[in-house]
């Protein structure tokens, strides 16, 4: 009878976890990549509208103290050239609304950082990813439209950060310099990323790869 009891007070071996369907590793790297994709497009957008809005600040600051005291000083033309300056730089501050731009990216970002959470949480549920997903869709119907230059260079510090270096694709330093500016669309149609569910790689191995290639 004491043999029985120990018996039966003996842990019962686990039942094996199923392994993730081959749809689910697929829609979990899918979502994940294309997350952080526009997580770090957002961040770059965010930091571009701050700095370009303090520095529009700063020079109509600037040329609005130096027209008022040419102005006590009786320097007729530079008053003129620096009150043209003030009234243009403020007048570009008020039409594109640098900080409002710089809000509404950054609060994109903390969006799809959110997704990225979630995705992570369901990282073996397909039908919680395929909610997800149909979420992620959803999301680019707000009207942002992404400047290929620098949504490239966001696909490809993803693509670093997720540890498929074999996937970048090279953007010129113009390209690079004019991203926030210009869309060269059609330039990068072809870019490379990874295949959907394409592995990770360790963290650590990740961390001990060169240096990634100037994104921002």
């Amino acid at each position: 009878m004491e043999l029985v009891r120990q018996a039966s007070d003996l842990p019962r071996p686990e039942a094996p976890v199923p392994a993730p369907s081959a749809e689910a590793v697929r829609l979990y790297g899918d979502l994940r990549f294309e997350a952080q994709r526009c997580a770090y497009y957002h961040g770059m957008r965010a930091r571009f509208f701050d700095s370009f809005g303090k520095t529009i600040s700063l020079v109509s600051f600037v040329a609005g103290a130096g027209a008022f005291s040419s102005l006590i000083q009786g320097v007729g033309p530079l008053v003129s050239v620096l009150a043209i300056v003030t009234a243009f730089f403020s007048g570009l501050n008020l039409i594109i609304g640098f900080a409002r731009k710089g809000r509404d990216h950054e609060v994109l970002r903390s969006k799809y950082y959110g997704i990225l959470v979630e995705i992570e949480k369901a990282r073996d549920d397909l039908p919680k990813l395929r909610e997800i997903q149909v979420r992620l869709l959803g999301s680019y119907a707000d009207g942002t439209i992404f400047l290929s230059a620098l949504d490239m260079m966001a696909t490809n510090r993803t693509a670093v950060s997720l540890g498929h270096r074999d996937y970048l694709t090279y953007v010129p330093w113009n390209h690079r310099a004019l991203a926030h500016v210009w869309s060269f669309t059609g330039y990068y149609v072809n870019g490379k990323r990874p295949a959907m569910g394409a592995p990770v790689q360790d963290p650590a191995q990740a961390a001990g790869a060169s240096s990634p290639p100037p994104v921002d």
